[in-house]
């Protein structure tokens, strides 16, 4: 198993962070790489399910998705995977003086040694990764501007 932590605090109301998260169609102005979300249904709630759809170099990846936690504003739940992986991902947001505070929690299981092995192999490109994506989370709830350069195909 792999996990991974990351803290950010960003100066912006909760309720505004937690839409940008939770809101499928703000996905690829903050995460580098998502093309397209999309759930089989209009309503967010425990169970639901969904489809992403990621660029990794040249080729577009699909995983599989379901809503695990929805509790608006502060915490936001979703399992995420394929046949070679399974990741929870977590956010629990958190009023502070300032704006809002996130801590982004992440744990993988692979389905074999060689997942597991390029799993710890691409760690750190993973962790500056998640970094970006924060980033962008950050600036775009504390500015409204996306820091994400469009996708061209």
């Amino acid at each position: 198993m792999n996990a991974i932590s990351y803290t950010l605090d960003v100066a912006a109301p909760c309720e505004s962070v937690f839409a940008l998260i939770e809101d499928e169609s703000k996905a690829s102005l903050w995460m580098e790489g998502v093309e397209q979300l999309l759930f089989n249904e209009n309503e967010k709630r425990v169970g639901a399910q969904f489809i992403q759809h990621v660029r990794e170099g040249r080729h577009v990846h699909a995983y599989s998705g379901e809503v695990i936690e929805y509790n608006p504003p502060n915490n936001y739940a979703l399992r995420l995977g394929n046949a070679a992986f399974s990741m929870e991902i977590r956010y629990t947001l958190k009023t502070i003086e300032d704006g809002c505070s996130i801590l982004y929690e992440s744990s993988m299981v692979e389905s074999n040694w060689l997942v597991a092995l390029l799993a710890r192999i691409f760690s750190l490109s993973t962790r500056r990764l998640l970094h970006r994506h924060m980033q962008n989370l950050k600036e775009l709830a504390e500015t409204g501007r996306s820091p994400v350069a469009p996708i061209l195909t």
